[in-house]
């Protein structure tokens, strides 16, 4: 038997490969446990984060469910408190109306016997009673529009809805007001479009349209005349009622509807700030909206828009 004998070199060369592959087997080896080792910390930290987050939502949800408690109370307790001021309101403009009237009553009967006063206390009794007169009806339209708006928070206004000739019905509203008024300042309405009848209220609509002519009129004077236009568009229509003098401050749009509320350049007229609020009511009562467009000096628009 033959003996090889092999060089040291080669003997290296033999034994490389061996190496190469225990080497790469010892790194694959601490690779993969490593990557199981980060796989393990990823995991502890998943568990983690889903426990804080259990926690935080279980908080975060006692929190919503407090505040939606909280809220509900709320809206109870505010609801209770309108019901008691509606009720309070309704009660007192009652009661209110009731002495006026009395007053009113007595005050014709003092104007009936007129003429057995002496000649010189007639002038100054009859100027007296015109304003009694004038400030009983006023308060008595107070109290009108008070129960007025108490019936309509109160769900209590029954709609009566039937087809009108809305053309027909703003020209009656606009010769009605041209005939009142003293500067002979005539309103003209002018129509775009095919007219077409809606289904509304006609009390209600006319009730709310009047007041905004009657306040186009009021807040325009010396100034030229309000106009009125009516766009008929396929699935809705347009009223604009037009002034030219006045105008409403920027900061006062977003209260103009409340009760009670006027702005603040109208001081000088009167008014009470109830009729555009029962004007408002009325108009969406009826499916309709109401866009304002006004500047200080300019005047202002008040566009109302209906659905056929």
């Amino acid at each position: 038997m033959q003996h090889i004998l092999i060089a040291e070199e080669d003997k290296a060369q033999l034994v490389q490969p061996y190496i190469d592959t225990c080497s790469r087997l010892d790194d694959a080896y601490k690779s993969e446990n490593l990557r199981d080792y980060k796989l393990s910390q990823y995991e502890s930290l998943r568990r983690y984060f889903t426990r804080e987050l259990e926690i935080k939502v279980a908080e975060r949800t006692k929190e919503l469910e407090k505040i939606q408690k909280e809220l509900s109370i709320s809206l109870e307790k505010e609801k209770a408190l309108g019901d008691l001021k509606s009720r309070f309101v309704s009660t007192a403009s009652h009661q209110f109306r009731t002495p006026l009237t009395v007053i009113k009553s007595n005050m014709g009967i003092l104007s009936m016997k007129i003429d057995l006063m002496d000649d010189a206390i007639k002038p100054a009794f009859e100027k007296a009673n015109y304003r009694i007169a004038t400030q009983v009806d006023r308060m008595t339209s107070i109290m009108n529009d008070v129960l007025i708006l108490g019936k309509i928070k109160a769900g209590s206004i029954a709609l009566d809805l039937e087809p009108v000739n809305f053309v027909e019905l703003c020209g009656e509203i606009i010769d009605n007001h041209n005939e009142i008024q003293e500067d002979q300042r005539e309103m003209i309405l002018s129509i775009t479009g095919k007219p077409s009848c809606l289904k509304i209220d006609s009390g209600l609509v006319s009730h709310a349209i009047s007041n905004f002519v009657s306040n186009a009129f009021k807040y325009s004077l010396g100034s030229r005349a309000p106009e009125m236009k009516l766009i008929f568009n396929d699935d809705s229509v347009e009223l604009s009622i037009i002034d030219y003098c006045l105008g409403i401050p920027k900061e006062d749009l977003k209260n103009l509807f409340e009760p009670f509320y006027r702005a603040s350049n109208v001081e000088n007229i009167t008014g009470t700030g109830l009729g555009i609020s029962i004007a408002k009511e009325y108009v969406e009562l009826n499916n309709g909206k109401i866009q304002i467009n006004s500047a200080v000096y300019k005047g202002s628009a008040f566009i109302l828009t209906f659905k056929k």
